[in-house]
């Protein structure tokens, strides 16, 4: 068997978010060795998290609002993400 025959997909962290994800997208931040996860919801939040694999867990690098009357705007396309402010 070759080690493609044997690959594999598990499970190592699951947890329940505040609320339904819009989009999604991948980013490679400045100084960093893996991707973030670019996650945007319904009520003009977005937030960047990345993989901790010492904890096991998502660690939050930086979270937004926008806000209708300060003129910003979000949108998500696979695979770019446009924020304008």
């Amino acid at each position: 068997m070759s080690a493609v025959d044997e690959a594999r997909l598990t499970l190592v962290f699951e947890t329940t978010l505040f609320s339904k994800i819009q989009a999604m997208s991948v980013v490679r931040l400045q100084g960093q060795t893996t991707d973030s996860l670019i996650l945007s919801f319904a009520d003009a939040k977005v937030s960047v998290l990345s993989w901790e694999a010492d904890k096991r867990d998502l660690g939050i690098v930086s979270l937004h609002y926008f806000e209708k009357d300060a003129g910003a705007s979000v949108r998500i396309t696979s695979p770019a993400m446009l924020l304008s402010h």
